[in-house]
């Protein structure tokens, strides 16, 4: 669970509840079907993902090329762990879906 107010990540099991990340700014998350947990943190700027309890980035929009950064605000992951992010423009409008897959090169 995203606790938004307390800027945490909290994980329940069996009636109890267990803080998974501590001061942390989420926008959004997605368990993906295969239960790997990808996070937008605060800015959109970055994709990262839950592994063992240490957040991974899995891409950072400035290391791709001008064309290809983006600002996300949603995210989706499919069973083969393809991103589709929706990038937003300056006025915060929808701008476009982008598709990653992290095991293709994106420059």
């Amino acid at each position: 669970v995203n606790d938004v107010e307390n800027h945490r990540l909290v994980s329940f099991e069996h009636g109890a509840g267990r803080v998974v990340l501590d001061d942390f700014d989420c926008n959004n998350l997605f368990c993906s079907p295969t239960g790997v947990l990808y996070l937008l943190p605060v800015g959109g700027r970055v994709i990262q993902k839950l592994v063992a309890l240490t957040l991974q980035t899995v891409v950072a929009a400035e290391s791709l090329p001008a064309e290809l950064q983006f600002v996300a605000v949603g995210i989706c992951v499919t069973k083969d762990e393809v991103i589709y992010v929706l990038d937003v423009d300056d006025d915060n409008d929808i701008h476009r879906i982008l598709r990653i897959n992290p095991s293709e090169s994106l420059k």
